[in-house]
């Protein structure tokens, strides 16, 4: 659920895809996000990035992502 409130929507308000996800990234953030993404992706490692969002509001706001892929 806190998930669905970082990136502007309410808990159920969207189905979760990556779809949903790269609607609220800022335009010119989109393309390096992703490639920082499927990079982490593909060596297996630990990834962070920090991008901005832009919630329905319109209001702008910065995450801060750490992930691992688990395999």
């Amino acid at each position: 659920d806190h998930l669905f409130r970082l990136l502007g929507y309410l808990p159920g308000e969207v189905i979760p895809s990556v779809q949903a996800w790269r609607d609220r990234i800022h335009p010119d953030d989109q393309q390096w996000t992703s490639e920082a993404l499927f990079q982490t992706l593909e060596s297996q490692g630990i990834g962070e990035v920090e991008y901005r969002i832009i919630h329905p509001d319109g209001s702008l706001h910065w995450l801060l992502v750490k992930g691992q892929g688990i395999y």
